[in-house]
């Protein structure tokens, strides 16, 4: 059962690169087409509960996996894993960080500089 609702999450997001799942079950899947410079990543699913966390919770699920051994790369690496997920992710889609908006910058430094006055009342306070 998580492995269908795993291929579905997963299924619908990955447009471009390969992703191939092998789920513990045995079962193989693929997502995505060849593009270049997307990288193609085989993962392996050891056990039924790494897609139950990976549902749960994305990053802390899939990270934890991977850290137990639980979710392997046999094929590319965590960095390519990461680059995949989050290249196809539509929030990254349209997200432009190589160009930074003037006036959102200098809305962030002037709100930086205002939360880091140090003001008599706040450093008593500080200081009890």
């Amino acid at each position: 059962m998580s492995a269908r609702i795993i291929n579905r999450l997963i299924g619908g997001s990955i447009k471009s690169g390969i992703l191939e799942i092998v789920h513990a079950d045995g079962s193989q899947v693929c997502f995505g087409q060849s593009a270049p410079g997307w990288p193609e990543v085989r993962i392996r699913l050891t056990d039924d509960k790494v897609a139950k966390d990976i549902i749960l919770s994305p990053r802390l699920g899939g990270a934890e996996a991977f850290m137990d051994g639980r979710l392997v790369i046999e094929r590319g690496d965590v960095m390519e894993l990461i680059q995949l997920i989050r290249g196809n992710s539509r929030w990254e889609r349209s997200a432009r960080p190589d160009k930074t908006r003037p006036l959102r910058a200098a809305v962030k430094t002037a709100a930086s500089s205002l939360r880091q006055i140090n003001r008599q009342r706040s450093s008593r306070a500080n200081v009890a």
